[in-house]
């Protein structure tokens, strides 16, 4: 591409070639002359005007002919014009180049934009299914708990429905009075329930929440079982030979328990889960062995 200091360039030699030929031309002339004379003694010496130009011409054509160039005002016009219009063309490519990079940019910004949302839905909508997963599972299991404990209770009721002798082996429950505000609470609340269908761990934990110890299963509270290890935070063992009125007792498997009432004294305790699962009043209610027993608030 031909720059402005090209153009330039070429106006200078042109205007150099000019000047070089003005100055060229009458020393050509009297070159011309002065070899006449030298190479043609007899020769007239007198030279016209018209003959010194054109041995001029001849002269310079002969010392310029490898090298010669012409130069005019149009020359000089046209160069200009066409740098000009490279200087346009140039200017417009840079200006079009710039704009198709801008878009180009533009258009990736706008992907990554896009691509960055659809990423965040995709996140929200894997975390709220999630979510809703982690609630379906709670709630199955919630239900599956509330299914076992009607099955352990149904299981129970079953194992000790109706009445049974007394075992040989059972203890004879003392009849010991009362000696605490507590235990005669809970001895009230637990005749209070005589009549009442429900099973026998519903019973004793609707007995020791009368009386604000725990809390009834059917209002939330922790859904206590047989086994003896399950009532110990409610007080200590206490000896069969020394139960007294309030405390809880424990028949069956001292671990895993089979019956639990709350004795009342006179040889009684209060039973859940016979008759219909009905609360009632008996001395040896289960054919089960009683093996443990619980003081409450001691």
């Amino acid at each position: 591409m031909r720059s402005r200091h090209t153009g330039g360039a070429a106006f200078g030699r042109a205007a150099a070639g000019a000047v070089a030929l003005a100055l060229f031309l009458p020393a050509a002339a009297v070159s011309a002359s002065a070899a006449t004379a030298d190479h043609s003694p007899s020769a007239s010496t007198e030279l016209t005007v018209s003959d010194l130009a054109s041995v001029s011409k001849v002269q310079i054509k002969s010392a310029n002919a490898p090298k010669a160039e012409s130069f005019s005002s149009s020359d000089l016009i046209a160069g200009v014009a066409g740098q000009i219009e490279s200087d346009r063309t140039a200017r417009e490519k840079a200006r079009e180049e710039a704009r198709i990079a801008a878009e180009k940019a533009k258009a990736e910004a706008e992907a990554k934009a896009k691509a960055e949302a659809e990423a965040k839905a995709k996140a929200a909508a894997e975390k709220k299914a999630a979510d809703a997963a982690a609630r379906a599972k709670a709630e199955a299991d919630r239900k599956a708990a509330a299914a076992q404990v009607v099955a352990q209770s149904a299981a129970r009721t079953a194992q000790s429905s109706g009445s049974a002798a007394a075992s040989p082996s059972s203890p004879v429950i003392p009849d010991v009075p009362s000696t605490g505000a507590l235990a005669d609470r809970i001895v009230a609340a637990a005749k209070a329930q005589v009549g009442t269908p429900q099973d026998c761990t519903d019973l004793v934990q609707n007995t020791l929440a009368a009386v604000g110890l725990t809390t009834r299963r059917d209002q939330g509270g922790y859904d206590l079982g047989t086994g003896i290890w399950q009532y110990d935070h409610f007080g200590p063992r206490i000896a069969l030979s020394d139960i007294q009125p309030g405390d809880i007792l424990v028949y069956g498997n001292a671990g895993t328990g089979a019956h639990v009432a709350i004795y009342i004294g006179n040889g009684q305790a209060v039973h859940g889960g016979f008759n219909g699962n009905t609360v009632i009043y008996s001395q040896y209610i289960t054919k089960h062995q009683l093996t443990g027993a619980i003081r409450p608030g001691a």
